[in-house]
């Protein structure tokens, strides 16, 4: 095996710790869901799994005790005084049924140049809960000693330690490169490339450029992520993410089902979180079978993925009859926030023609997904589908048209309410509660989402404010090579962005710079019923939980952590609610689709140019009477961010993502 490449350099960071014991790849099954059809007797209201604390998944510290630990950091602190603080913070603040151990790594073997100061590691607290003074005796013993860096030994006996059973995290902290053999890159791709249940996160204190390129590699060979710590503040904001992030649900959630290449014999889903791999080039779609339980509801799916780059890679998820008869085509092209974190989602609907449309009757409905040309970076990659089936409703006539343009309402960040950890994924978003500021914090080349409760005759806004630019972010920091985007998903899994609002002097983007505080802002559509038949609305066509997604980035390798707010707020009085008929009453229900509103997003007047690399509904897939679909998915709207970072690299002043302003 050789080490990984630059290309895997630049993938993905998978999911920052969210994923600790949950690797990103791994599939978890989440509580509700399955392939039984459901009964759709209330509306679809976007459930993900809980975010409180798992007592299933293991965490295990491995840290490094060599002679250099001795040095100062960046605040002339022995780095191990810093390395004891942290340690303490973290461990303080551990819950008594959470899974911890620690395992030390050049800590016995002073002399350099031999074979037991290469196979120098020992586990000094084994995995276990409840065990808090074990873990802070151990951390005011932990010394510099060692004379060689075994990493890639400690590794593989970290994983041992841990098992070949459910969710595993290891979080390694190193102030330099291993000085032995096996390659720890190698060892970190041998121990996850199975898609086992094992992540390996990585933080790096006051390192050098050389040291740092080896400890990313080894995050990025093991489905985690890496992060720059100069100092104690530094460290500990580090390992309070990833500690926070271990135990919570895994970035990839579902049944896993198998879609085929004949629609006749693929797999029949009803309601359900599901996962599955992407197809095997672009000439072989994926079929699946949507059953409906109710006639007249409306099938929702999207598609959630997480590859390894986002590049320029795209897919088609395209909703049919049994007949053949197009309900509906979204186009998606996941992104990558610089080198790291890349993500992508989309959805379509059953009724996105209305409901004298196609596929509102039938028992099934055919799900086809494929892949676009230049995609080898999707290929058999993993993805997760969400299917809701929302009833009928009753009172149609009677609900307002397709929302109009949404305009920006004052929004300042006040005195925050508290602090918290963003998720790496929509399944293990935090819960915060709209009309205040919270504290969080991010790492170039990160995408990190908080869920926020909207409901209808409401709108979401979204304000993100980074403060002026200190410390090692400062100093690495300046022009273009630093850029924080806020986005939201709705409940489908679709785009929920006003892509047209009007919010002054705020852009959904925003260019970081060394001698100010930059903000970015977001607002969704009025969540209505009505919404779910235009391409732009459909991500607010339903109440429940939207999540907001901020992203920083990033041409640079040094990753620290960055400072950031969040302020939320919905606007307008709940109204508009759609009354879901009972399924054994489905006869009687009026199915009259609700009129657009005169000054609706969807209009051609209001809506601006599309950018060039976004992609439309295609018109020939439609019914002769519907207009075409000029909505983008959440990838096409942050747009191309791995090209950007490309040019910019190369010294062009290229935005690294296309949003329009």
């Amino acid at each position: 095996m050789t080490r990984p490449t630059a290309r895997r350099a630049a993938t993905a960071l998978a999911a920052m710790l969210a994923t600790a014991l949950l690797a990103a790849p791994a599939l978890a099954t989440a509580p509700g869901t399955g392939t039984t059809p459901g009964t759709a007797t209330a509306p679809a209201t976007g459930t993900t799994p809980d975010t409180t604390a798992s007592t299933d998944g293991q965490l295990l510290l491995v840290l490094d005790a060599s002679g250099s630990m001795r040095d100062e950091d960046g605040a002339d602190t022995p780095k191990i005084e810093g390395a004891r603080s942290a340690l303490d913070a973290v461990i303080n603040d551990l819950g008594d049924d959470q899974q911890v151990g620690l395992r030390l790594f050049a800590s016995t073997e002073s002399e350099s140049d031999t074979a037991a100061a290469c196979a120098d590691s020992e586990l000094v607290v084994p995995v276990g809960t409840g065990n808090q003074s074990a873990l802070s005796a151990a951390v005011q013993d932990y010394e510099p000693y060692g004379g060689e860096t075994p990493i890639g030994y400690a590794l593989q006996e970290a994983a041992t330690d841990l098992g070949s059973d459910g969710q595993r995290s290891i979080l390694l902290v190193s102030d330099g490169i291993s000085t032995c053999d096996p390659d720890p890159c190698e060892v970190a791709e041998d121990l996850t490339q199975d898609g086992i249940e094992l992540a390996i996160h990585v933080v790096g204190l006051d390192v050098d450029s050389e040291a740092r390129e080896q400890l990313q590699c080894i995050a990025e060979a093991g489905n985690g992520t890496y992060i720059d710590a100069a100092d104690t503040d530094t460290l500990t904001s580090a390992l309070t993410q990833m500690s926070t992030r271990a135990f919570r649900p895994f970035s990839v959630a579902g049944d896993p089902v198998v879609g085929t290449t004949d629609p006749a014999t693929a797999p029949t889903l009803g309601e359900g979180q599901f996962t599955d791999t992407m197809p095997i080039n672009q000439d072989t779609p994926k079929f699946y079978r949507l059953q409906r339980t109710t006639p007249g509801s409306t099938l929702h799916v999207g598609v959630t993925m997480r590859p390894e780059a986002g590049g320029l890679g795209s897919y088609r998820m395209w909703l049919e009859s049994p007949d053949g008869d197009s309900c509906g085509t979204i186009h998606g092209s996941p992104w990558s926030a610089g080198a790291g974190n890349s993500f992508g989602t989309a959805g379509v609907s059953s009724a996105r023609y209305g409901d004298d449309g196609p596929c509102q009757e039938d028992d099934e409905v055919i799900l086809r997904l494929e892949l676009q040309g230049g995609s080898e970076e999707l290929q058999d990659g993993q993805f997760e589908m969400v299917v809701r089936e929302e009833p009928p409703v009753s009172n149609a006539g009677e609900l307002p048209g397709v929302a109009p343009r949404s305009e920006w309402q004052e929004l300042e960040p006040g005195e925050p309410v508290g602090d918290v950890v963003g998720g790496s994924s929509l399944n293990d978003a935090p819960r915060i509660e709209p009309g205040g500021t919270y504290s969080s914090e991010i790492t170039r080349g990160e995408i990190v989402f908080f869920r926020v409760p909207v409901d209808y005759g409401q709108r979401l806004q979204a304000l993100v404010e980074l403060p002026r630019p200190t410390g090692v972010f400062a100093d690495t920091t300046s022009g273009a090579s630093d850029i924080a985007d806020v986005v939201i998903v709705g409940p489908t899994r679709s785009a929920a962005e006003d892509l047209i609002a009007r919010a002054g002097d705020l852009r959904r983007r925003a260019i970081i710079y060394d001698d100010r505080a930059v903000q970015a802002a977001v607002t969704t559509h009025e969540v209505r019923w009505a919404n779910r038949t235009s391409g732009n609305q459909l991500g607010s066509a339903l109440a429940g939980d939207y999540w907001v997604g901020v992203s920083l980035t990033s041409n640079s390798e040094v990753r620290p952590t960055v400072p950031f707010t969040l302020t939320t707020e919905v606007f307008g009085e709940v109204s508009g609610e759609p009354v879901y008929a009972d399924p054994s009453s489905a006869d009687d229900v009026t199915t009259a689709t609700a009129e657009p509103a005169e000054d609706s997003a969807d209009t051609s007047e209001e809506t601006s140019a599309p950018a060039p690399e976004e992609a439309t509904e295609d018109p020939a897939a439609a019914p002769p009477a519907a207009a075409t679909d000029d909505g983008a998915p959440l990838g096409l709207i942050v747009g191309l961010a791995a090209l950007g970072m490309t040019l910019l690299v190369a010294g062009g002043f290229v935005l690294a993502r296309a949003m329009r302003t």
